[in-house]
């Protein structure tokens, strides 16, 4: 049986989201199921709160976002 050791060996790598332009494949999500339309669509929410100026925009994440290697992406907005 693995042991916590086993599982913590190698340290996450959080992605440069600087490196891709993912605009299109989110926008292409809209037509697919589950939770890709729900991203796609979260996003285009996303985007119309920030065009708002009279909007204030709360974003609310799981804490496992983190730890999953996705802090940069996070952090760049």
């Amino acid at each position: 049986m693995k042991t916590k050791k086993d599982y913590l060996k190698e340290t996450i790598q959080h992605i440069d989201i600087k490196k891709h332009n993912v605009i299109s494949l989110v926008e292409d999500m809209q037509d697919m199921a589950f939770s890709s339309r729900d991203l796609a669509t979260a996003a285009k929410y996303y985007d119309m709160m920030l065009a708002d100026k009279n909007c204030s925009v709360m974003l609310c994440l799981a804490g496992s976002l983190f730890s999953a290697g996705l802090k940069m992406l996070l952090l760049i907005w």
